[in-house]
């Protein structure tokens, strides 16, 4: 995320300078869109990463644990 908002920023600022270092953080505003691009460009090219995209209607549980995922097409993701 950080290497994304670094491409893709507008502008950043530092917040709490008038406290101790400890406390100083970072804000940085990312362009909406370059961000969503480049985020998703990110993810697409990234090795051992499958991303499947669907509407889930319904998730079975078992033992506190979510086992099986039923999508809007009935298939079991």
């Amino acid at each position: 995320m950080g290497k994304n908002i670094d491409k893709t920023f507008i502008q950043s600022r530092m917040l709490n300078t008038s406290k101790g270092p400890a406390v100083h953080s970072l804000r940085a505003q990312a362009d909406r869109k370059k961000y969503h691009i480049e985020m998703k460009h990110t993810l697409e090219k990234q090795e051992n990463l499958s991303i499947k995209q669907a509407e889930i209607v319904d998730i079975k549980v078992e033992n506190r644990s979510s086992k099986k995922c039923h999508n809007k097409h009935r298939s079991y993701l």
